[in-house]
């Protein structure tokens, strides 16, 4: 028995795993932007992405990595690292677009402040629907 034969299986292992982790981040990058088309067809809007395809499977793949995926995905989003706070920022934002002047803004307001109310309650799709209504809202 060779002494470092314990090698090759390692790579091997990290082979697949990070062949099916790609896989996986290819497969949520393309079902995610066949929603965002859905959603664009269902409410006549333009569709934008931020990001390449490439870059956005990278930053997929980079936040499926634990503990380096909550750093990642703050920084990257802009998001807070404890998701289940985030109705915290929906509240803000919907009470500061409440009390804006034009129609669209208070929409917005009040589409916020539905989202934070239904992350404190724990309704399943909350940010589905407030990106579906915001869209609708513009």
């Amino acid at each position: 028995m060779h002494p470092f034969s314990h090698i090759s299986y390692c790579g091997t292992s990290l082979f697949f795993i990070l062949f099916w982790l790609l896989m996986a981040s290819l497969s949520e990058e393309g079902l995610r932007r066949a929603s965002k088309e859905l959603v664009a067809f269902l409410t006549g809007s333009d569709t934008e992405y931020r990001d390449e395809y490439t870059m956005a499977v990278a930053k997929s793949t980079l936040t499926s990595v634990p503990f380096v995926g909550i750093i990642a995905g703050t920084i990257i989003y802009d998001s807070m690292p404890m998701p289940s706070l985030s109705w915290i920022d929906s509240m803000g934002r919907g009470l500061q677009g409440v009390g804006a002047k034009s129609e669209t803004s208070q929409m917005k307001g009040w589409v916020n402040l539905g989202e934070a109310a239904g992350l404190i309650s724990g309704v399943p799709g909350t940010r589905q629907a407030t990106e579906l209504l915001k869209k609708l809202a513009e």
